[in-house]
């Protein structure tokens, strides 16, 4: 939320936002979790380097609904939501998790690798620490 408030805060007056981020209930995340691996695109943590700097990671991924509610309690108004592949998905590998989700009727909409958001920069309230997302 801390960057959400920076990127709200340095927005010209309905100024948009652009966002983009790994989608964990993609059908590549769905895949992984029922072959006993882990959801997440990014799990590896970063070596610092030689004079102790560091890449910082994705701590947390995020579902396209997350994302909206992430915009909207930053005090924007959401203008789109979507997903899409990531370079090296197999749209073909994927067909065995689209049938199940289908079987068992679960909703099949957003499941790219990533979510695209765009939202405007609103006079709406913000809430800084929202109880989905924060603990205490």
């Amino acid at each position: 939320m801390y960057m959400m408030f920076e990127i709200r805060r340095i927005l010209k007056p309905d100024g948009v936002l652009v966002l983009t981020t790994p989608n964990i209930s993609s059908l590549r995340s769905i895949a992984a979790v029922l072959e006993g691996g882990h959801p997440g695109l990014y799990t590896c943590y970063k070596r610092p380097g030689l004079n102790a700097e560091y890449e910082p990671r994705h701590a947390r991924e995020y579902t396209p609904g997350e994302v909206c509610q992430l915009i909207t309690e930053a005090g924007c108004q959401m203008s789109s939501v979507e997903t899409f592949a990531y370079g090296q998905d197999d749209p073909e590998s994927l067909r065995w998790v689209e049938k199940l989700r289908s079987e068992i009727t679960l909703p099949n909409a957003l499941q790219g690798a990533c979510i695209s958001a765009t939202a405007r920069k609103s006079s709406n309230s913000q809430i800084r620490f929202p109880a989905w997302l924060y603990d205490g």
